[in-house]
């Protein structure tokens, strides 16, 4: 809307059949309009930058929460059932390569895992 008013501004400040104090008149009218959509503008992509921190400052909150309490799930599981190192087989390196090559079943402990949080939620939905 503001750049709309700004090009017809300016196009009445290019009308020939004015006099020379209503054309200046009609610039600054332009300038004025120029100038509060490129403040608008800029505040715009500020609160758009400034939303996109927050979502990803929350993004990043969550998945540390989300994080530490499977490390706890998980730190209980290996000690009580002696492991002594337990891999995310879904991981992947910088480059894009799956950090576990190769897994076999009967190691993966994810359903373990996943019922032990899930009888951990339950719990605490009792509570």
């Amino acid at each position: 809307k503001l750049t709309m008013e700004f090009q017809k501004a300016r196009e009445e400040a290019a009308d020939k059949a004015l006099s020379e104090v209503a054309r200046e008149a009609k610039i600054k009218a332009a300038e004025a309009k120029r100038d509060k959509a490129r403040e608008f503008g800029l505040k715009l992509r500020e609160t758009i930058g400034l939303r996109q921190q927050q979502i990803s400052e929350q993004r990043a909150r969550m998945h540390r929460m989300i994080v530490g309490k499977l490390r706890e799930v998980i730190d209980v599981y290996a000690e009580k059932e002696g492991f002594g190192l337990i891999v995310d087989s879904s991981a992947v390196s910088v480059s894009g390569i799956p950090i576990v090559l190769y897994g076999v079943d009967k190691i993966d402990v994810t359903k373990d895992v996943v019922k032990l949080i899930e009888a951990q939620n339950k719990k605490s939905k009792k509570d």
